[in-house]
């Protein structure tokens, strides 16, 4: 198991390689297993769901984030398929120790969009880069380097 973690409608994703695991936390059934199509990406290292509104629909699933290496992709797991990749670095190219460390969701009334889900996600990298994505627009809304 490479990542874990829970949300509020009672859903756990783990991560196994290149796999996603959406488990219900009370039946402890599998009700999803999302895979990348890209086989030579590294095994993934972080997950994180979006912040939603508490009152969302129970059958709808907040985005999920999930890192690999420098590259972070937003599961739209209704449709189990991947909506967004986020890539800091310039021409997609990798660039060594530029892992993401953590990734953390914002959530206000500014970030929340139209199906309730979270828009804005913070990362950490390893080269001491911190960035906020829109993950709507793929766009850095900032970008810092921390010393």
């Amino acid at each position: 198991m490479n990542s874990i973690d829970w949300n509020h409608l009672g859903c756990i994703a783990i991560a196994y390689l290149n796999n996603i695991h959406i488990i219900d936390a009370i039946s402890l059934k599998i009700l999803k297993t999302l895979s990348h199509q890209n086989p030579n990406k590294s095994p993934i290292s972080k997950l994180k769901w979006s912040v939603t509104n508490l009152n969302s629909n129970k059958n709808i699933y907040p985005h999920l984030a999930s890192a690999s290496d420098e590259f972070i992709s937003i599961w739209d797991i209704n449709e189990s398929r991947i909506v967004t990749e986020l890539n800091p670095n310039e021409n997609n190219q990798s660039i060594s120790n530029n892992r993401v460390i953590d990734m953390k969701w914002l959530s206000n009334a500014q970030t929340i969009n139209k199906n309730n889900n979270s828009n804005t996600l913070l990362s950490l990298y390893s080269n001491s880069k911190l960035i906020i994505w829109n993950t709507e627009s793929v766009f850095e809304l900032l970008f810092l380097l921390i010393v």
